[in-house]
């Protein structure tokens, strides 16, 4: 099958076929073993060239975003100018490059199971100079009319995310012109969708409505029985995690592990560790995305948290070694509970921010003995 596609003075001709070759390409071009069709893998290959000379151009950084994918697929243009993405998850894609001043982009573009896209990728016009357009909006709710907050929005095909701040507001910059498509999610609303015209050099705005749906449960046996109470003046906490939202360490767990750090526990809530000893870093989600971190209520991690696919460089304010870092800052055994929320999804309202993409744990402590050793359910 073949699609022709032409936008802002770029031409891309991609071929989907297993073994589909770069016209006019040499036998240097690259290749991948046959996609597994079953898993719903494909194959990325081609060629960067300068867009006025039609050079190959070497050691162009690249980066491959699969809509669903929060992560991107990065990857470097040997110095013929060839490069090949293999076992690639099937979906719509969008490639950028970028060498020095020259920057290109290709996309957002399907790839189906078991086929081989080639393409040809032209650098020309610097990134801030590409023909993008803006997309902003507001969310609303249908019931009330007012704005919602900590919704969180997902550009599909580009698998990027924003979260509307306490005006309902959100926004994507530097888009390819395309029409697109958004997902909207908050927990206590009906998901809703929408789609929307970008064109270049615009800034087109959307108003998106969203349902209240309260959430349902499951039918609730109640017990009587004597409550163990968390702390005295932790209520709020005790109700939290009598709800069932996030993932909890609670004082009792942590004696019976007796941890040399906080960290060391934080395992059974999905958080990862990693890095060697004295640069060791924290995250919930994906790399370069660092959580949030309470203690006691009071905000504690101070670096911007962008989420962007790259961690910043180990003398700059790292989100990830912040929140190792101030996690440990107290001893396991003065913890009374521990919560953790994965994303905006989960997190309780008191605590969405526009930084809280990455997640947020709240650490709590105790003055004294307490006996129980933090309650939590009987």
């Amino acid at each position: 099958m073949r699609a022709f596609w032409a936008k802002s003075g770029f031409t891309l001709v991609v071929l989907l076929c297993p073994f589909g070759p770069l016209l006019g390409q040499t036998t240097r071009e690259p290749s991948c073993p046959p996609p597994d069709s079953l898993a719903g893998m494909g194959a990325i290959v081609g060629r960067v060239v300068d867009g006025e000379t039609e050079v190959p151009l070497g050691f162009v950084q690249l980066r491959l975003r699969v809509a669903g994918i929060e992560a991107p697929i990065e990857g470097l243009s040997n110095s013929s100018g060839y490069f090949k993405f293999c076992s690639v998850p099937t979906g719509s894609f969008t490639l950028t490059g970028q060498l020095g001043q020259l920057g290109g982009l290709k996309g957002p573009m399907p790839l189906g199971p078991g086929k081989t896209g080639t393409i040809e990728l032209e650098l020309s016009a610097p990134a801030e100079e590409w023909d993008t357009g803006t997309l902003t909006g507001t969310v609303f709710s249908s019931d009330s009319g007012k704005p919602v907050e900590g919704v969180a929005v997902l550009l599909l095909s580009l698998g990027q995310t924003a979260i509307s701040n306490v005006k309902g507001n959100f926004t994507f910059p530097s888009l390819p012109p395309a029409e697109y498509e958004i997902q909207l999610n908050r927990l206590g609303y009906a998901e809703a969708t929408s789609r929307v015209e970008v064109e270049s050099r615009k800034t087109v705005h959307t108003r998106v409505e969203m349902t209240f749906e309260p959430v349902p449960l499951d039918p609730l046996t109640v017990t009587a029985v004597r409550r163990r109470v968390l702390l005295p003046g932790l209520e709020d906490v005790e109700r939290r995690y009598h709800s069932g939202w996030g993932q909890w360490v609670l004082a009792n767990e942590i004696q019976v592990r007796s941890p040399r750090r906080l960290s060391d526990v934080l395992d059974m809530t999905g958080t990862t560790v990693h890095g060697s000893l004295g640069f060791e870093k924290l995250r919930i989600r994906r790399t370069g995305c660092g959580p949030l971190v309470y203690l006691d209520d009071i905000l504690v991690t101070r670096c911007p948290r962008g989420g962007g696919p790259k961690p910043p460089a180990e003398d700059e304010c790292n989100p990830e070694r912040e929140a190792f870092d101030v996690v440990n800052m107290i001893h396991p055994m003065d913890v009374v509970a521990v919560e953790v929320y994965r994303g905006p999804a989960e997190i309780p309202g008191k605590y969405i921010d526009s930084n809280a993409r990455c997640g947020v744990i709240l650490v709590w402590t105790r003055r004294g003995r307490i006996s129980g050793g933090g309650g939590g359910g009987s």
